[in-house]
């Protein structure tokens, strides 16, 4: 087994960066149709929770669409992120995915916001998401859409490198009737079922997705994992009033590995919520949309492995969006999130709630081809400080030309202790000379990191068939929290070192993606990351210390992406992805490395898709990096399936 695969790579790649010539029918899907001019007017809302061109957007943002969704050999959500340009995805697991944008590599990063519909699933016990209960099945999706750096006076604290927004699929948009079903290496089995109905104004859908695998081959740990998911929605479309109602509830079930008590656990997980949003356009383009979220998880999936966590959330926003002309605007926007928390004894936080309210302000102007814009956000944290903490920020624009628009911006943005940081109190080891128990402690004195993020960028259209998008940023963040190993202390006789506002990062990078349309029949993608990060240790007048040099996440990565049409009816996608070495907590660097995904799909007809998928080709190097998370950096096995699609439109 092990020579036929080493056979099929070369034959693999050649394929994957194979240019079609055959003749193109005008039949053509409209998903694989897609030109520079639909992109460039594709309409994002991530940016000012209002729709706007991409083209004209004045932040760093990259577009999933649908049509790159159903082309990719992609499992879940996460492989879709791996193209993305300044974004970061190293595989621990079968179901495990360590994720950042801009920022080191560890499986929970509190920086990163990740939204479904607009609405965050932050888990503020540990900073970040839990991606295995991200139940969004890729049948399902819109679109995704990234947008790196601060997410400043739109998203507020905890999303101060980045946003990743997933928007799903309305009824009318989805097929009457689909069942996807996929089986392959690793145990895997996916199976998707879906189905809608459009009456006039009203649209409603609903989707059942389960699947399961086995895990790895031959790692050293146990990683089988099974995932239940049910989405509905319903949708009013009417000529003034739009309004959304979500219904989703999801179990997974994995067999999880504790790196403290280095033993296998076997842990069940679920989680729902219910969603309602509503919005009025006003005729003069003005805009009023309330939102109101309820959820509740239940998750062992805490980086100590032994604790489950139950949390409660509630979250209510309303904005209103003012167009006083063609050339000003002014958005107003209030939200109130809470969640309630129920944790183990090994937890002691200031309490088990955390109320977070939030108010922000921003106007735009015009001035011929200039836009300018200048906004704050106000944020107050209940288990922090007791004082409101303000987020400038300020956009300049200028479209030179049709073809042609450049960029730049300055935010500030704060990041929260988490409720772990705070409150925990865990065994971590024993001490060399007295064999004491060393746990590691919370700290309810904690400050607030700040970060101040400085952007500058370009959209280039060169031609009809390519479009360049390129941005260079530099940011500086204090107050960093980390576990302070040098400070150890007695409390009842046991050894403590707790978590301090040690660090000071200056994070500087580029970011480039190009897209070139050749014809209907050949279309590539090309994106590439620089990314450096310095380290400072702080001393006790905070001024700067030494440069500890240390990031978890590559300085390179380039990804190559190409689709070939061999005819109306079958395609050939490939991606291939090369990340330079990194630095491991654990081993010495994690050596560079290149990942192949492919897929051949054949329409057998209007109803039947066949696909051929592969994923991880090339990739066994060591890609886990911290102890946090897993015992040791763990080899990324390779993945084949087989996918047949039957829909009714």
């Amino acid at each position: 087994m092990k020579r036929a695969k080493k056979t099929l790579h070369p034959l693999i790649l050649s394929l994957t960066l194979l240019p079609a010539y055959a003749v193109y029918a005008e039949d053509e899907d409209d998903y694989l149709s897609m030109d520079v001019e639909s992109l460039m007017d594709l309409e994002i809302v991530s940016s000012h929770k209002t729709p706007e061109k991409l083209f004209t957007t004045t932040a760093p943002i990259y577009v999933i669409t649908q049509e790159d969704i159903k082309r990719s050999a992609a499992e879940r959500v996460e492989d879709l992120l791996v193209r993305v340009p300044g974004l970061f995805v190293q595989q621990l697991t079968r179901h495990r995915n360590a994720i950042s944008i801009r920022n080191d590599d560890t499986f929970f990063t509190a920086t990163l916001l990740v939204l479904i519909d607009g609405v965050a699933v932050y888990n503020p016990a540990n900073g970040g998401v839990v991606w295995a209960f991200v139940d969004a099945p890729l049948q399902d999706i819109e679109r995704i859409e990234v947008i790196r750096g601060s997410g400043g006076i739109t998203w507020g604290a905890n999303a101060s490198t980045g946003i990743i927004n997933i928007i799903t699929k309305k009824a009318k948009d989805t097929d009457k009737f689909s069942l996807t079903a996929a089986a392959g290496t690793e145990g895997r089995f996916d199976v998707t079922l879906q189905g809608s109905y459009q009456q006039d104004k009203h649209g409603i859908k609903a989707t059942l997705h389960t699947n399961s695998d086995k895990g790895f081959d031959y790692i050293d740990i146990s990683d089988v994992s099974t995932q239940k998911v049910f989405t509905s929605r319903y949708d009013y479309d009417g000529e003034d009033w739009h309004t959304r109602l979500s219904l989703a509830s999801q179990v997974v079930e994995l067999e999880d590995f504790n790196p403290f008590i280095a033993q296998v656990k076997d842990s069940i997980g679920h989680s729902d919520y219910f969603d309602f949003s509503t919005e009025r356009k006003f005729s003069d383009g003005s805009l009023f949309v309330f939102k109101t979220h309820f959820g509740n998880l239940d998750s062992p999936q805490l980086s100590s492995g032994i604790q489950r966590l139950l949390i409660k959330t509630s979250d209510i926003e309303s904005q209103y969006h003012h167009q006083w002309s063609d050339e000003s605007r002014t958005y107003f926007a209030a939200n109130f999130r809470s969640s309630d928390l129920s944790i183990s004894d090994a937890f002691n936080p200031p309490n088990n709630q955390i109320d977070q309210t939030a108010f922000s302000l921003n106007h735009q102007m015009k001035f011929g081809e200039f836009k300018f814009e200048i906004g704050s956000r106000a944020e107050h944290n209940s288990n922090v400080e007791k004082e409101w903490h303000i987020s400038p920020a300020t956009r300049l624009s200028y479209q030179a030309s049709d073809s042609l628009f450049f960029w730049g911006s300055a935010t500030k943005s704060f990041q929260f202790p988490t409720y772990i940081q705070q409150g925990i109190k865990i065994k971590i080891g024993e001490h060399p000379s007295s064999k004491l128990d060393i746990f590691l402690k919370g700290n309810d004195k904690l400050r607030t990191e700040e970060i101040i993020d400085y952007q500058l960028g370009l959209r280039f259209k060169s031609s009809e068939d390519t479009l360049i998008d390129f941005n260079v940023y530099y940011s500086e963040s204090d107050n960093i929290i980390a576990d302070d190993l040098a400070d150890i202390f007695f409390n009842n006789f046991e050894l403590f070192n707790q978590y301090n506002n040690l660090l000071r990062h200056q994070t500087q990078g580029l970011e480039l993606s190009l897209q070139k349309f050749y014809s209907e029949k050949y279309q590539t993608q090309f994106n590439l990351t620089y990314y450096k990060k310095n380290v400072f240790l702080m001393n006790s007048s905070k001024a700067t210390g030494i440069n500890l040099g240390i990031s978890t996440a590559p300085n390179y990565k380039i990804s190559w992406l190409n689709t070939a049409h061999f005819s109306s009816k079958t395609y050939l996608f490939g991606e291939l992805t090369w990340v330079d070495n990194y630095f491991s907590e654990e081993e010495e660097n994690i050596k560079q490395h290149f990942r192949l995904d492919i897929k051949l799909n054949h329409q057998y007809n209007s109803n039947v898709d066949i696909a051929i998928m592969a994923k991880n080709i090339f990739n066994n190097e060591l890609e886990a990096n911290s102890e946090f998370v897993i015992k040791d950096p763990q080899k990324v096995e390779p993945s084949y399936q087989v996918q047949v699609k039957y829909k009714i439109d």
